[in-house]
């Protein structure tokens, strides 16, 4: 009886009481998934990255609205969309926790999808132009 106590005495050594830790991802690997979602949403998005690469939020907004992108409104959701962009990224980078990065990131991931379609749409509507 003596050696059942032995038995289980290895389950528990070395543990802490609490939760535990959550791992976080490595700042290259973080780095690196961020560069393929935006390489991958210019790449996707060419022509247009490489003619007006300042109006990319637009595409967003177009995905919602067919408002003229002259508007004040417009110009007030391209600076919105341009620092959404930025903090979700900066965040991503910044955070240590790998539960808080894959939110950002496939929150970055949808709302730069969303915005690809947007932008094919704008692209379509100028093709008819000419």
């Amino acid at each position: 009886m003596a050696n059942d106590h032995n038995v289980t005495k290895g389950c528990d050594e070395g543990t802490e009481p609490g939760p535990a830790k959550e791992k976080g991802l490595p700042p290259g690997k973080k780095l690196g998934l961020l560069l393929i979602a935006w390489s991958a949403a210019a790449v996707v998005t060419f022509p247009g990255v490489v003619v007006a690469p300042l109006l990319f939020p637009i595409g967003l907004l177009r995905f919602f609205t067919t408002a003229p992108v002259r508007e004040p409104a417009s110009q007030f959701f391209l600076v919105a969309g341009w620092l959404m962009y930025l903090g979700l990224s900066a965040a991503a980078c910044l955070t240590r926790r790998q539960r808080v990065y894959l939110i950002l990131y496939v929150t970055l991931c949808f709302l730069l999808a969303l915005n690809v379609v947007g932008c094919r749409i704008v692209f379509s509507g100028l093709a008819g132009v000419g």
